[in-house]
């Protein structure tokens, strides 16, 4: 089971969201291809204040302001080829039932309890803040002058004064820079408090924070837990004040804080609660998705997943995803996305003005999971042109051309020379390093390494000249294609996961039949006289 987050439906999708969609779909499709059964699940996050509020601000029902922008997401999985099998949405009445389970069941095991909340709140994040995660809104905060493990989950700085809505200068989230405000009121709290020993032994007993991509991510957790009391949690506001959500079960005068209705949908896709309801026995069915192989998220909701979301799911007693993904995000010529500022990009401008597979393949290679990406056209271009034109285009131009082979069939290969040989012996070297980068969600030195041998490829062709070779000495010639041609062939199979259709077309044009593009065909040796076509891969952008 993959998924993505579900997407917050307060704004339009950009390419934050596509990159996280692109990772997740990347990873399904890897999977598939090793012959696993995968369910991929994505889908829209639709409650919550701030949902309440914006759809207000356009004059319209919050149900109609969310229908419209989840559609923007779903026509998105669509555009960008994404193989989702299902797309979720928490209004949806099977995903309202699975909450309640939840409730249910961390209610009736003691981890539920109503109490008084005095403290802040940041209604942008939906998120409760204790006094160390906020700052004076006036001042300037570097990373390195906020204290505790809170602030070293992301690497925000504080450039312009927080102000509310009168103007009025007010304290700040230090992880987000939005704007908090104090909040007293009543509702349910979940015990967090008793999970500060259990989620550290989770992360040391997981192969050394193994459960937690990258590292670097995992490691702040440990400081987090080890440095800062965990306080429990507050799970519902005032039904009075929020009335765009799910309601507390028996309790309608409460509604559910939204970040435990959003973080139940991996189990609503799975099938929960599996016998039809919550129950002190319940267990899961071997026929379940559950639990997760891999929870793909942004940095900045890392602490929702690996704390809040794990003890939830050890109240209640149920397994836990084997591996949660952080990904850097996007900045755009080195500066922050921003509205104000008039540098967003979004999916729809750059599909349709380079195509999917260049947009799918520059993300994948360039995003990071350590440090941001960075999105600029330029070097959208640079990678097209070189990369894609260049490199793996002319590479497959020159193997199925017909001056260059006039049978147009994949040849036989005779004796290999000591260079040929070692050109093999780093392809078949290639499937396992990819295959490793791939699991561990690297795609890009995934990509480096498939590159590395088109580039030698292209070399390969250009030191032994088989367009001489063909008049001088045939049989030399049709080994140095065979060779370049298999080259060709485990690098699309390889790319499949990466630009499904660039790499469809790429495998016809190889002449490579439907049964033989999975894993399993991922071995130096194939056996000649298939077809070849001829077909212009990608176009130079000026």
């Amino acid at each position: 089971m993959v998924t993505t987050p579900i997407f917050y439906v307060n704004g339009s999708p950009h390419i934050g969201h596509l990159y996280s969609a692109l990772v997740a779909d990347a990873l399904a499709r890897w999977h598939r291809m090793l012959g696993a059964s995968t369910l991929f699940v994505t889908g829209t996050d639709e409650h919550g204040l701030k949902i309440q509020e914006a759809a207000k601000g356009k004059g319209k029902t919050p149900a109609q302001f969310c229908d419209e922008v989840s559609e923007e997401f779903r026509s998105l999985m669509v555009q960008a080829d994404i193989s989702n099998d299902q797309f979720i949405r928490t209004t949806e009445e099977r995903h309202k039932k699975a909450v309640h389970a939840l409730w249910k069941l961390l209610e009736d095991r003691g981890y539920i309890y109503k109490g008084k909340y005095e403290g802040w709140y940041c209604v942008s994040d939906e998120a409760f803040l204790t006094p160390v995660q906020v700052a004076d809104g006036t001042a300037t905060i570097k990373p390195s002058d906020t204290a505790g493990p809170w602030q070293l989950l992301t690497t925000w700085r504080i450039e312009q004064p927080g102000v509310d809505k009168q103007g009025n200068p007010c304290k700040v989230s230090l992880e987000s820079g939005h704007v908090v405000e104090w909040v007293v009121e009543e509702n349910y709290k979940f015990k967090l408090s008793a999970f500060q020993k259990p989620l550290l032994r989770w992360l040391e007993n997981t192969d050394q924070g193994g459960s937690v991509i990258p590292r670097v991510r995992a490691n702040e957790l440990f400081g987090l837990l080890r440095e800062r009391e965990l306080q429990d949690l507050s799970i519902s506001r005032i039904g009075s004040r929020i009335k765009w959500g799910i309601p507390v079960p028996s309790d309608d005068g409460h509604t559910i804080y939204v970040w435990l209705d959003a973080l139940t949908n991996y189990l609503t896709a799975a099938g929960f609660p599996w016998d039809g309801e919550a129950s002190a026995a319940m267990s899961v069915p071997p026929s379940s998705a559950w639990p997760a192989d891999y929870h793909i998220i942004g940095k900045d909701i890392i602490r929702f997943h690996t704390i809040y979301w794990i003890a939830f799911l050890m109240a209640a007693e149920l397994p836990l995803p084997k591996k949660i993904v952080a990904h850097a995000h996007w900045t755009v010529n080195r500066h922050k996305m921003s509205k104000s500022l008039g540098n967003v990009v979004t999916p729809n401008e750059i599909i349709g003005k380079y195509g999917l597979d260049p947009v799918r393949y520059f993300l994948l290679r360039d995003g990071g999971m350590v440090d941001d990406g960075d999105f600029s056209h330029e070097t959208l271009v640079s990678k097209l042109n070189n990369d894609l034109a260049d490199t793996l285009g002319n590479l497959f131009a020159r193997l199925t051309a017909p001056s260059l082979n006039p049978a147009g069939l994949v040849p036989a290969c005779g004796d290999l020379t000591a260079d040929d040989q070692a050109f093999v012996d780093r392809m078949q070297r290639l499937p396992d390093r990819v295959s490793e980068h791939y699991t561990n969600v690297e795609f890009g030195p995934g990509i480096s390494a498939i590159f590395e041998i088109l580039y030698d490829a292209n070399k390969y062709l250009q030191d032994n000249e088989p367009w001489k070779l063909r008049k001088t000495d045939p049989r030399r010639c049709e080994t140095v294609l065979y060779v370049a041609l298999e080259a060709a062939r485990l690098s699309a199979l390889l790319l499949q996961p990466i630009m499904p259709r660039s790499a469809a077309k790429m495998l016809d044009m190889l002449g490579v039949a439907a049964d033989e593009r999975s894993a399993q065909a991922l071995t130096y040796g194939r056996q000649p006289g298939a077809k070849l076509v001829k077909e212009i891969l990608f176009t130079k952008v000026k």
